[in-house]
């Protein structure tokens, strides 16, 4: 079923004709489709060949919605996330998150890397204080 699942989802092409939207509008899909629960849309902000680099391991964009779509939004209580402060420049978007699922929540540092109009790294440090 795994390899079904990555085939039948339509990552994100980078744009060339006209201007892509701005990066921090494109992380605010990403997160939106997060909390949706939509793994096409969340898929659909990621290009293929997009890195998720969490310490210690590297996690493949297709493997990422896959364990999502099949594990963490088939779960009663969803995880949230939530962005408390954000920094952005050019391609980069740099956040404070906290991802709280019922009582529990993790805060986290979060770099995203957008090239026209795709997210094509995030980098999760989770080295923040958690409640």
């Amino acid at each position: 079923m795994g390899p079904l699942i990555a085939a039948s989802i339509a990552f994100c092409t980078p744009m060339t004709s006209s201007p892509p939207p701005a990066a921090s509008a494109v992380v605010d899909s990403f997160i939106g489709a997060f909390n949706s629960q939509d793994a096409a849309a969340l898929a659909g902000t990621l290009t293929k060949n997009a890195i998720i680099v969490r310490w210690p391991e590297r996690v493949e964009p297709a493997s990422l919605v896959e364990n999502y779509r099949d594990n963490l939004f088939k779960l009663p209580t969803p995880y949230r996330m939530t962005v408390v402060q954000r920094l952005t420049g050019d391609d980069l978007v740099a956040e404070t998150e906290s991802v709280t699922r019922g009582t529990s929540r993790e805060d986290m540092l979060v770099v995203y890397r957008v090239d026209r109009g795709c997210i094509i790294s995030v980098t999760i440090s989770k080295t923040l204080s958690a409640n």
